[in-house]
């Protein structure tokens, strides 16, 4: 059986929102490296913050447990709630949100 061409658009599409997502948090790898973060709390907090303005780009919207998905997580938890950046932080570019995050994190 041959899948539909809509079939192969939409995992392909998927592949693309997936290569984005894991596109930015290598971006927020070397943010933390180059800054020599090792605090577990805000590796995470910058990780997070990565997915859902990657989201946000893309006009996805995310559930707690979309996030664990997408960072590889095996973990699952039955959580409808929408994980979303408050409005101001939308519209920064990506590096300047990090910027803004680590500095909110080291007070």
């Amino acid at each position: 059986m041959v899948p539909s061409k809509d079939t192969v658009d939409y995992f392909k599409s998927l592949i693309n929102k997936m290569n984005q997502y894991h596109k930015n948090i290598g971006l927020v790898k070397q943010y933390i490296t180059k800054r020599r973060i090792r605090d577990e709390g805000k590796i995470t907090n910058l990780v997070i913050m990565s997915v859902l303005w990657t989201a946000e780009k893309m006009g996805d919207h995310l559930t707690e447990n979309d996030v664990l998905v997408i960072l590889g997580s095996k973990n699952e938890i039955n959580s409808p709630n929408f994980m979303s950046l408050d409005p101001e932080l939308k519209e920064m570019p990506l590096l300047k949100l990090m910027d803004a995050v680590y500095a909110a994190a080291k007070r």
